[in-house]
């Protein structure tokens, strides 16, 4: 179990001064458990992971792993201790060396003999399926090769805790879908606990048992996938999670006796909040196109098995999702029903 107490990391630059890129960290990461780090680039999720991987050391608070503190201001276990490996972006397979010399690598660098290297190799090239390209240098694989490569040195000493620093951004649309489904498969597979980063929301939403979101050095929301898409705890995480992502607004609350209620296209939705103003949204997919006139259809994108609308009616703009085969054009009028607003506390 990783335990991540208080944490805080400043960084010192000559141009800038100081720059903090985490503040306050507080985390727990489940043995066993795929967790995902979600958030745009500079929200300091690499920070994170360097710091867990022992290549940074914390400003203030502390990491466990098992127990044991491994980072602090004071402490600072040394990376090969700490029982992780890591895989990162650009995968930083050595060009000189074959497949099977990369993967053997970090069981050299432990002191493993040559048996207990040559079975652990074949092993992993096993559960990768790579054991055709153990001959092969990195220059000669695909960019899903390298990958597999990549994770494979990463597991080869078997951690207790897989580091993955957006392993597939470098692949091509069809390839990290195929990968993802892979690279799931595997965590389970070796009962690894894995701790990913990305800021990629698919990748995300697909891979993670949990997911903490990030922004700005500091934790938005950590949840289930379904909970943090259905349930934001910000405006931020919102807009940041979901394609396309919720419609927001900022109401004033209308009095009904004793129901608040606040406009969205013209219509009333009650909601439960005792403010004068609140933020509210809804998700595209939320929203169901009724006969009416109230509301002007701006624009039309067409995307296979559904269609996204982008809408206008009075003060408030937003996207809306329909799926299947529709005829609506640009400048049509309609009518609209959000079946659920949700409410930002």
């Amino acid at each position: 179990m990783i335990e991540i107490r208080y944490l805080k990391k400043v960084f010192k630059t000559r141009l800038r001064g100081e720059k903090t890129a985490l503040e306050g960290i507080t985390l727990t990461v489940k043995d066993g458990e795929f967790f995902v780090l979600l958030g745009p680039s500079g929200s300091g999720k690499s920070t994170l992971l360097n710091l867990i991987a022992g290549l940074e050391k914390p400003t203030e608070g502390e990491i466990l792993i098992d127990g044991k503190v491994v980072s602090s201001p004071s402490i600072s276990v040394p990376p090969a201790e700490r029982g992780v490996s890591m895989v990162f972006q650009s995968y930083a397979l050595y060009p000189h060396m074959r497949v099977k010399e990369n993967l053997a690598f970090p069981l050299k660098v432990a002191g493993s003999n040559r048996d207990e290297i040559a079975r652990r190799v074949e092993e992993v090239a096993e559960l990768l399926e790579i054991k055709e390209i153990l001959n092969a240098y990195p220059h000669e694989l695909s960019g899903g090769e390298r990958q597999r490569v990549a994770l494979g040195r990463a597991l080869v000493r078997k951690p207790k805790i897989l580091l993955l620093d957006e392993p597939l951004s470098n692949l091509d649309a069809i390839l990290r879908m195929k990968m993802r489904g892979e690279l799931k498969g595997i965590q389970r597979a070796t009962g690894v606990t894995a701790l990913y980063v990305t800021h990629d929301q698919t990748e995300a939403l697909s891979l993670a048992d949990r997911l903490a979101v990030m922004n700005q050095a500091r934790i938005e929301q950590v949840g289930n996938p379904l909970d943090v898409y259905n349930d934001p705890a910000t405006p931020f995480v919102a807009g940041f999670i979901g394609n396309p992502p919720m419609n927001l607004y900022r109401k004033r609350v209308e009095r009904d006796g004793k129901r608040s209620l606040v406009r969205i296209f013209g219509k009333k939705y009650e909601v439960n909040a005792s403010d004068t103003f609140v933020t509210v949204g809804f998700r595209p997919e939320w929203a169901q196109t009724t006969e009416g006139q109230e509301i002007e259809i701006k624009e039309v994108e067409r995307l296979g098995d559904e269609t996204l609308l982008h809408v206008k009616g009075g003060e408030d703009r937003g996207i809306i999702k329909v799926h299947g085969d529709h005829t609506f054009k640009k400048g049509q009028r309609i009518g609209l029903r959000i079946k659920k607003i949700h409410l930002f506390h």
